[in-house]
């Protein structure tokens, strides 16, 4: 449902630390008018990141204040990841030229600088494992290209080196070939390995969701799951997240289409209604064998996406996204924390009426759970805080709900290392739209 929707600059009420925390449950945290969140993640440090289109923000304390740390306008950001040593990488894509790029900032400094720059791509995911090996995902148009053939790209930098380089390269007209949406590291249990999970097209109608793994450390690659909710028609199924939990198994979340013959053509060719299903799909044993674990969706006959999932500090899964009711649209948070899955967050914006939940998920090092997204106006960061007693002093924080303009909440912007930044314009998308 992340559409190019026209975001106007509005103010937007922020609850306080102090109320949240009394509150226990899920609230905006932060609202940037004009930008939607694309990624989050978190460091071991207590801070989290979001990024999305030219911004980065963080917090550092449970999510009571932000602060923008970078601002372009040449540059659109679709994933951002924190590694072992609390090192910052995010990526996306240069407007200007069209390449893909990634851009760190190494523990204790205040810049970015840029670390991978390839002609001509997107890049749409970031990963790290417990080595600082970093992994990057997207799509990649090589120079060998015959006619602009774009390719499913994993690129990798191992701990102690300083470039990347393209670790697994899938034409997309192949047979195997998709676009990536996300990277995730599994470090041990029966699931280990590295999964990059997307989706695409058939060729003659229709779409399938793929999930690609290497079991080696990014050396060798090879194919585990390619899922159809329904083969019939043209209906579209495609991965957009994927991650472990602490009980070993690998959940992949994403769409599934199905079909619904409404008719038939003059020339009797079936005519097909479709309706998206939120959709998580698990294994238990790296990638042998798949089961359907979730199929949601709030109205029947009504679309609903996953987009994104991440698990706690004691490794319960959480899975966002977006689900229709009628003529509204809901950012939801679903959790399997009690057992089954459960609805824990359903927000409809503040105008009531569209709130989306697609720009990924964080647990800081407190135990504080973040989700990313926009409404109708705004980049929108809704947490939910860790059932921990409040630190001494902390009632003072923030106490008082905030009505932020936009010129409060983007307050300095960090320069990048060689490169001229300007104001920013809310015209991109790379990685709902470029990749679709």
């Amino acid at each position: 449902m992340k559409a190019g929707t026209e975001l106007r600059r509005r103010a937007v009420r922020v609850e306080s630390l102090e109320h949240r925390r009394l509150m226990s449950g899920w609230s905006t945290v932060d609202a940037v008018p004009g930008y939607m969140v694309m990624d989050m993640a978190a460091d071991g440090g207590g801070n989290v990141y979001a990024v999305g289109q030219g911004l980065v923000r963080q917090a550092s304390d449970g999510g009571a204040t932000w602060a923008t740390v970078l601002q372009s306008s040449s540059l659109a950001f679709n994933s951002v990841v924190a590694d072992g040593t609390g090192d910052v990488y995010v990526a996306g894509t240069n407007r200007t030229n069209g390449h893909w790029i990634i851009l760190e900032r190494p523990v204790g400094q205040g810049t970015f600088s840029v670390v991978d720059d390839v002609a001509s791509g997107h890049s749409v995911g970031l990963a790290a494992d417990a080595a600082g090996d970093v992994f990057a995902i997207g799509k990649l148009v090589l120079p060998t290209s015959k006619n602009g053939t774009p390719y499913w790209a994993v690129r990798e930098r191992r701990a102690g080196q300083s470039a990347f380089g393209s670790v697994d390269l899938v034409p997309v007209s192949s047979s195997s070939g998709v676009l990536p949406r996300d990277v995730a590291v599994i470090e041990s249990g029966p699931s280990a390995g590295i999964y990059v999970v997307g989706g695409g097209t058939l060729g003659a109608g229709g779409s399938r969701w793929v999930v690609r793994k290497s079991a080696d450390g990014g050396s060798t690659w090879s194919q585990v799951d390619n899922f159809r909710y329904d083969a019939t028609g043209n209906a579209l199924s495609d991965a957009w997240g994927v991650a472990g939990d602490a009980a070993g198994n690998v959940y992949v979340v994403g769409i599934g289409q199905s079909a619904t013959l409404s008719g038939y053509t003059k020339n009797k060719t079936p005519v097909y209604k479709y309706t998206d299903h939120w959709v998580v799909r698990k294994s238990g044993d790296g990638g042998t064998g798949w089961t359907v674990d979730d199929d949601f969706a709030i109205s029947p006959s009504k679309n609903a996406e996953a987009y994104a999932v991440g698990t706690d500090l004691a490794g319960n899964v959480y899975v966002i996204g977006d689900a229709a009711d009628g003529a509204l649209t809901h950012g939801i948070v679903r959790t399997n924390a009690d057992g089954g899955w459960a609805t824990v967050d359903d927000y409809l914006g503040e105008d009531g009426q569209l709130g989306a939940l697609d720009g990924g998920f964080a647990c800081d090092s407190r135990g504080n759970l973040y989700a990313g997204g926009w409404d109708f106006n705004n980049w929108i960061i809704r947490s939910a805080v860790a059932p921990m007693p409040m630190a001494a002093g902390a009632a003072g924080v923030a106490s008082s709900t905030a009505f932020l303009s936009p010129s409060s909440i983007l307050g300095p912007t960090a320069d990048l290392q060689g490169t001229r930044l300007a104001d920013f314009g809310s015209d991109g998308d790379d990685k709902h739209q470029l990749l679709a």
